[in-house]
Parts: structure tokens; C-alpha cells; sequence
């Protein structure tokens, strides 16, 4: 097997980076302390980021496990038949009825028969990641990673051409027993040696090269990539605060940037609450479960304005009360003016 590149390397650890992104904006709540969907939520957000899909299996009363979709098709109904699922240990099993399971193995041999593995439709719950069932970052690699890698490769290169040098003059290119090679070998790519045969001693003059000009290119491959990468946020729904650029952008732009994230992410809330409620309905957990996205500050601020609004609420008077003190007020005038 090939050893990775330093290339493949950095492209798995961004794609896994970028994933994350997506599977740490969603939080699930539930009334129930062990709720199986909490407890397995990160492992299906996981799963429907990198494939577009998973589902998760009651294996017992109290014993959950989020596997992988091999394949599946919809009815009519849009709902998933047909299901082959895998565990994590390659094993699969064929989610079926008790009379879809008779009418596939009624030819079959007893060895043939021993060989599959059933699993009722009512112990799986089927999580999809948006209407489409597809994965997050799909194309990211080929359309967006392929030129920020190479545009890291050209800042590289043109951040090592631009190191100060110094250069040497001396009578003769430097043996392997001069002190001016000694030097070149602790401070390789750094030291150059210019052979002069007017020169009589071993130094006789060095000059410092300290490039401070024609920087630009790189400046601006620097604003290439940050381009690049703010582009695949956007097309791929990946969230990043945007506090700090506030002050700079009117009230317009940054609803336009808001109003992107917010619909991708409401599809697929509609999509997990589906599954919540079909999980609920297969009595996984009876709990009540809140699910919402964004960041964990986004999330406290939109409590703390409830509460806020809630408060406020409470504070206005109640209209018959208002008017039995409004009542009393105008009887005390009329006593007052006898």
C-alpha cells in the first residue's frame, strides 16, 4: 500500500475538518435523560454529513446502534423499503416483514436461509440529511480542494524563493574541510558562494539579500485562497460567525448571507424531525425532543430573547383587571367631589 502524500493527507484532514462544520451546528434535546436519539445523534449526523443517510437500530430495550445504509427504495409514500444494512463489523442484515422474510426464503435452502440476517422494519428508524439524501460535501474535493491545494503549493514556493541570503566571496568554491563550508552545512539554503579568483582571503566580502519588494503575487494568492475557501462555505452551508465583519457590511448583506445557511438548514430539519417523530412512533423514546441549529452562542441568545419576550409579556396587565383599578379610580374622584 503507498504511503500517503503530504497532499492526501491535507485533503482527508479538511474534508474532515469541513465535516464537522456540519455535524457539530445541530443539537438535539430531549425530556428523557437517555434518550437513545441523543446519545446516538452524533453518529447519525455523521453519517448523513459523509453519505447522505443512516439509520438507527433498536437491538434491545435499552441497546441502540447507528449503522450504515447499504441500500434502500422509496415507495410512492416516499417512504424507504427494501433496506440492507451493515454494521460496523461488515455484517449486514435485510430489513424486512415477517411475510417479506417468508416469500424470500421459501425457495431457499436451510444453509442458504442460515446465511441471512432479518431485522423488522418497527426496530429501524432511517435518518436522511436533506430531501435529496445526499452527502454534504459532495464535488468539494474536485471543485474547491484541488485549487486551494495548488494555490498553497504556489505560496510555498514563492514564501522559500523569498528567504534572505547571504552571499560569499571567495578565491575558490569552498572545500569540504573550509570554515565557509562548515557554515553552509549548518545553515543550508541559506549561505551561496560566489568563486572569485581576485579574491586573496577566504571571505572577502558578504553580501545580505533581504527581499522587500515583489511580495504582491503572494499577497494576492493569499487573497485567492481565502476567496476560494470563503466560496466553498457559502455553496456547501458551512456556518462561520460573522460578528467581526458586522461593522463592515450593511444590514442587506448580511440577511442575504444569513438567508442561505437558514434554508439549507431548515430542509434538513424538516428531514431529521420526520425521523424523530417516526422513531417516537416505534416508542424508541417518548421523550419530548427540541432540535435546532447553530452555535452554541446563537442558541443561548435565541433562549435569553424568549425569556425576554415571555417576561415582557407577563408584564402587561390584564385587561379586566385594568379596568376594575380604572373603576375604582373613577369612584374615588366622584366621592372626592362630594
Amino acid at each position: 500500500m503507498n504511503k500517503p502524500t503530504q497532499k492526501d493527507l491535507w485533503k482527508a484532514n479538511m474534508l474532515e475538518f469541513l465535516h464537522n462544520c456540519h455535524i457539530g451546528i445541530s443539537h438535539l434535546e430531549c425530556s428523557n435523560p437517555n434518550c437513545p436519539l441523543v446519545l446516538n445523534w452524533g453518529n447519525l449526523e455523521r453519517k448523513n454529513s459523509k453519505k447522505g443517510y443512516g439509520a438507527l437500530v433498536k437491538v434491545t430495550k435499552d441497546k441502540f446502534l447507528t449503522v450504515s445504509i447499504q441500500s434502500y427504495e422509496l415507495n410512492g409514500l416516499e417512504e424507504p423499503i427494501n433496506l440492507t444494512i451493515k454494521y460496523r463489523d461488515g455484517k449486514e442484515a435485510l430489513v424486512r416483514t415477517k411475510a417479506e422474510q417468508e416469500e424470500l426464503t421459501k425457495n431457499l435452502t436451510p444453509e442458504e436461509k442460515s446465511q441471512l440476517s432479518f431485522i423488522d422494519p418497527s426496530e429501524v428508524v432511517c435518518f436522511f440529511n436533506n430531501p435529496t439524501h445526499r452527502p454534504n460535501l459532495e464535488g468539494a474535493e474536485e471543485i474547491y480542494l484541488e485549487d486551494l491545494w495548488d494555490i498553497k503549493e504556489k505560496i510555498k514556493w514563492d514564501r522559500d524563493k523569498s528567504k534572505k541570503k547571504v552571499f560569499l566571496h571567495v578565491e575558490n568554491d569552498p572545500s569540504k574541510e573550509t570554515q565557509a563550508q562548515e557554515i553552509d552545512a549548518a545553515e543550508k539554503d541559506y549561505l551561496f558562494y560566489i568563486a572569485d579568483p581576485s579574491t586573496t582571503n577566504e571571505i572577502k566580502k558578504m553580501e545580505i539579500y533581504s527581499p522587500t519588494k515583489g511580495t504582491e503575487e503572494r499577497k494576492q494568492l493569499h487573497e485567492d485562497y481565502l476567496k476560494d475557501f470563503s466560496e466553498l462555505r457559502r455553496v456547501f452551508g458551512i456556518r462561520h460567525l460573522t460578528s467581526k465583519k458586522e461593522d463592515r457590511q450593511n444590514n442587506p448583506e448580511i440577511e442575504l448571507n444569513e438567508a442561505q445557511f437558514v434554508a439549507l438548514e431548515r430542509d434538513k430539519w424538516r428531514e431529521r424531525m420526520k425521523s424523530i417523530k417516526e422513531a417516537k412512533d416505534k416508542q424508541f423514546c417518548s421523550g419530548e425532543h427540541k432540535l435546532t441549529y447553530g452555535a452554541w452562542q446563537e442558541r443561548q441568545e435565541a433562549e435569553i430573547e424568549q425569556v425576554k419576550e415571555i417576561q415582557e409579556n407577563q408584564k402587561e396587565p390584564d385587561p379586566a383587571q385594568e379596568l376594575e383599578q380604572k373603576l375604582a379610580q373613577l369612584e374615588k374622584e366622584k366621592g372626592g367631589g362630594k
